[in-house]
């Protein structure tokens, strides 16, 4: 029993190759499943999550197996075959690398926006440049956009008076479809506590940065963002504002 798990054992690490064609087949899949979670966004299937779980996790293996094949076989004093699990885990690593690198550089379009058009005599808002507010009278709740350091990066600012305790938070549709933009991530970040007053005169300010995933940059579309109330009181989240804004979406 002994022998044949030392044999086992040997083999395992004898066999580098193994485990190099584990992570490169593993790793592919892993990078490709991740353009296609990208290009599929925001209505990514579950299974493609799973199935890019798994193979990140297969290539966190084959990466460690490769580096125990090394150390062993540096130990048995085996170093032609301890080159080879170098060079190959080597090359595999700088490839996978320049193929993240050159994504990121040029990054896929993901045409959301490709046949969305604006419609005509509507009453729409352009982001502002800068985080200054436009002097409008201080009165009634509304909502501010303003550009962030790129395309489809936004920063809000929320003017309310909601009358009691509690938290605001945006939500955002295009227009035309009326499809929940980014749901689970504007509302993460935009989500926070405003002041309050028993004098309607008195405004507060809430102020957040969150990402339009959906479009690319120069697509324009209309888009509704609205501002709801949380009432710590546990009542029923209530609508305080919305406006339409042209934005551009985040090209990943």
């Amino acid at each position: 029993m002994k022998k044949l798990l030392a044999t086992l054992f040997d083999d395992f690490f004898t066999s580098w190759w193994k485990h190099v064609a584990l992570l490169i087949l593993s790793l592919s899949a892993c990078l490709l499943l991740e353009i296609e979670i990208e290009g599929s966004y925001p209505k990514t299937p579950d299974y493609l999550l799973i199935l890019s779980d798994v193979s990140c996790y297969l290539s966190l293996a084959a990466f460690v197996g490769i580096l125990a094949t090394i150390v062993v076989n540096l130990a048995k004093r085996r170093f032609r075959m301890a080159l080879y699990a170098f060079m190959a885990i080597f090359i595999t690593t700088i490839a996978a690398l320049s193929f993240l690198a050159r994504q990121s550089l040029d990054p896929p379009p993901d045409h959301f926006a490709a046949k969305l058009s604006i419609p005509a005599n509507i009453d729409i808002s352009e982001p502002t440049s800068t985080d200054a507010l436009p002097v409008q009278p201080a009165s009634g709740d509304r909502i501010e956009l303003a550009k962030g350091i790129q395309g489809g990066i936004y920063k809000s600012t929320v003017i309310a008076n909601p009358h009691e305790p509690g938290r605001v938070y945006l939500k955002a549709y295009e227009l035309t479809t009326n499809c929940h933009l980014s749901a689970k991530s504007i509302r993460k970040r935009t989500e926070m506590p405003i002041g309050w007053s028993d004098d309607p005169s008195k405004l507060f300010e809430s102020h957040a940065d969150f990402t339009v995933y959906e479009g690319d940059w120069g697509e324009y579309y209309a888009a509704r963002f609205e501002v709801w109330f949380v009432p710590d009181s546990g009542t029923k989240e209530r609508l305080l504002a919305e406006r339409i804004f042209r934005i551009e979406g985040w090209q990943r």
